[in-house]
């Protein structure tokens, strides 16, 4: 729950008013496939993989204050989904939005 919460509280901080936010899902073979769209600004190529590490914030203009985050967000949801066996990707373009997909694993079904 809180790796969706992380991820789609980002979408509605930086998805304007008139913009979208998908979420669908998949299963692909032994696994199933979550992914959460927005037609937000989007995410330079150059710093995809950095948004993923602690206290790393895009925005820096965002920074502090109680209404703000510290950049812990990403790391968390994927130190999580890493727990679970699985992982989290993002495709983004600037000024397309970003899809975040996030990976897990299907348990065996135990008799």
């Amino acid at each position: 729950m809180q790796v969706f919460a992380n991820i789609i509280d980002n979408a509605l901080k930086y998805t304007p008013k008139e913009g979208r936010i998908i979420i669908s899902s998949e299963i692909n073979g032994q696994s199933i496939n979550i992914r959460i769209s927005d037609t937000g600004r989007g995410i330079p190529r150059e710093v995809q993989e950095r948004i993923f590490e602690r206290f790393y914030q895009l925005d820096v203009s965002r920074r502090g204050g109680a209404t703000h985050g510290v950049g812990l967000g990403l790391a968390i949801a994927q130190e999580i989904v890493r727990s679970h066996g699985g992982m989290i990707v993002v495709e983004s373009l600037p000024g397309s939005g970003s899809t975040f997909i996030i990976k897990l694993p299907i348990p065996a079904k135990q008799n």
